[in-house]
């Protein structure tokens, strides 16, 4: 949960334990712009560094929620803790993505290339149409479609019984990420 949003909204990353073994995890925290949150963590992304069991090869893996009216520069705290991260720790690739709050015409700080259900350019829409939930990977890695994801993000527009509405104004954005070993 973030730690100083009253909304208590939260990021989580999701990964097979069979397959992703987790090496570390720690929040990636961003400053308060307004006054009264200045000096204290007011949003955050989460990040994981994980070890493939079939092949030894390390990635960094984050979830982002990014609100840059009330927190200092998100996305360049998140990118610049990826680039340090994932080099101090031999990542040979990294994914992250997440509510980025944004309408992307390029990918961010030389991302890679990034795919939805029909294989076109650009994320999920969200309900309000926008498309603000995002997943952008390394150059090392690619990031596609499966029969799992494409559950995952159709569950996410399943309206709940009780009040005839998805569970978030977001739909949940899933891909599977092949980590390549080669240069690409």
């Amino acid at each position: 949960v973030h730690p100083g949003r009253s909304a208590c909204d939260g990021v989580a990353v999701l990964t097979k334990r069979a397959r992703l073994k987790g090496l570390s995890k720690e929040p990636v925290a961003c400053e308060g712009k307004l006054p009264e949150d200045r000096g204290r963590d007011y949003m955050c992304s989460a990040a994981v560094v994980v070890q493939d069991t079939l092949t030894d090869v390390r990635l960094l893996l984050a979830s982002a929620h990014f609100y840059a009216k009330k927190s200092i520069d998100p996305q360049g705290t998140l990118l610049a803790y990826l680039a340090k991260t994932s080099a101090e720790r031999s990542c040979r690739c990294f994914v992250w993505g997440g509510d980025c709050n944004t309408v992307y015409r390029t990918p961010p700080g030389g991302m890679g290339e990034y795919k939805t259900a029909d294989g076109a350019a650009g994320p999920t829409r969200s309900r309000s149409g926008k498309r603000i939930d995002w997943i952008f990977a390394s150059a090392h890695a690619s990031v596609e479609r499966c029969a799992e994801t494409e559950a995952f993000q159709q569950a996410t527009m399943s309206r709940i019984a009780a009040t005839g509405h998805p569970p978030s104004d977001h739909y949940g954005e899933a891909m599977a990420v092949t980590c390549l070993l080669r240069q690409p």
